[in-house]
């Protein structure tokens, strides 16, 4: 179970600049995942119709696992794969 450092919260009802990059990152990937949903439905012989926001949350879901998995590879990551 993961724990929350209560010490890094930002005050109830104000938001810092974390809060802001979270809710950015969010944004970038519902987005990116509108994105791929338009342009899958773009595809010749893909007609999503009422399947369209079960496969925009499929891709922001890839989109998040790619992200996460890229920025573990990142050099100021790598120290934390090692140990």
């Amino acid at each position: 179970m993961r724990t929350v450092n209560i010490k890094n919260m930002s005050a109830k009802y104000k938001l810092d600049r974390a809060d802001g990059a979270k809710i950015l990152k969010g944004a970038i990937v519902a987005v990116l995942g509108a994105l791929l949903t338009f342009l899958t439905d773009l595809l010749p012989r893909v007609e999503l119709n009422e399947w369209s926001p079960l496969v925009m949350a499929v891709w922001s879901v890839v989109v998040n696992s790619a992200l996460k998995f890229l920025m573990n590879l990142s050099p100021e990551k790598s120290d934390n794969l090692i140990n």
